[in-house]
């Protein structure tokens, strides 16, 4: 009973990260939505205290508060990955190269890494057989990305089967917005020029499918760890793999059912000899 209480306080604060997390990104992305559209009807060039407040606030520009968010957010979700990785007992490497992926996008969201690597689309768009990238530094992420997700798949799929959903459904929303939306925003910057509407209205959605593509990962992780108190102190425990869950479970139907039966055999009537024998008359 112990342990039902114990998960069940851990996943209501799992949820409550979560709608934490979410909510931070929702308050961000209508903060610069607003201040970008009412900069639009302004001068952008001359309005200087909106521009600074529309700066700060902005989720497509690399130095501003919301930028620093979406960077930790990948500095918790690694976070998440090695403490994991410190507690499992097994698969530890997988962890780390979870973390460090992690870290390594955290730093990106600040130093913009990924648009040093424009020179690299380029020379790998020459041979492709069609053009749909604007941003040629698409082309190396959808590489890597494939290449990050082809490496972790089979350790992905060995956590437990909501970890693995909460993962890879995290992975996948935010690549939407970070290639798909991004793919797109790059054809609308070219057709209606970087101060379109058009395009900011794109790039706000892609920066909201990112905030939540990695808080829906965070969700998941932290499934995994689990505070635990154990004579008077607490504890983080792994909650294990999927092999392991699974394998929990089935003991702890047996020993349900083992109870069950012991409480039935308990609480049968038990049977006086005495009286279920006739009484006879002594014969003389």
């Amino acid at each position: 009973m112990a342990d039902v209480r114990t998960h069940a306080r851990d996943a209501k604060g799992s949820r409550a990260l979560l709608i934490t997390l979410t909510s931070v990104a929702v308050a961000f992305t209508l903060a610069s939505a607003m201040s970008t559209a009412l900069l639009m009807h302004r001068d952008w060039d001359t309005d200087r205290w909106h521009g600074t407040f529309q700066q700060l606030v902005h989720v497509g520009r690399e130095l501003s508060v919301a930028t620093w968010f979406a960077s930790a957010l990948w500095l918790l979700l690694a976070f998440f990955a090695f403490t994991a990785g410190v507690l499992a007992h097994s698969k530890r490497g997988y962890w780390y190269a979870f973390g460090a992926i992690a870290a390594f996008a955290s730093m990106d969201e600040t130093a913009t890494i990924h648009e040093k690597f424009y020179a690299a689309g380029s020379a790998i768009a020459q041979y492709l057989p069609f053009d749909v990238f604007s941003y040629r530094w698409v082309i190396v992420g959808v590489i890597i990305a494939i290449v990050v997700a082809l490496a972790l798949l089979p350790f992905v799929l060995s956590l437990p089967r909501p970890v693995t959903i909460g993962v890879i459904a995290g992975g996948a929303v935010f690549l939407a917005g970070a290639i798909g939306l991004e793919t797109v925003g790059g054809h609308l910057e070219d057709v209606y020029g970087d101060r379109s509407w058009q395009l900011h209205a794109i790039m706000h959605v892609e920066e909201f499918f990112e905030y939540m593509g990695v808080a829906i990962a965070i969700y998941a992780l932290s499934g995994m760890i689990r505070l635990v108190r154990r004579n008077g102190s607490r504890s983080l425990v792994f909650t294990g793999y999927r092999d392991d869950v699974e394998r929990a479970n089935l003991a702890a139907g047996a020993e349900r059912l083992h109870l069950d039966g012991t409480t039935q055999e308990n609480a049968s009537p038990s049977i006086d000899e005495d009286a279920s024998t006739p009484n006879e008359s002594p014969r003389v």
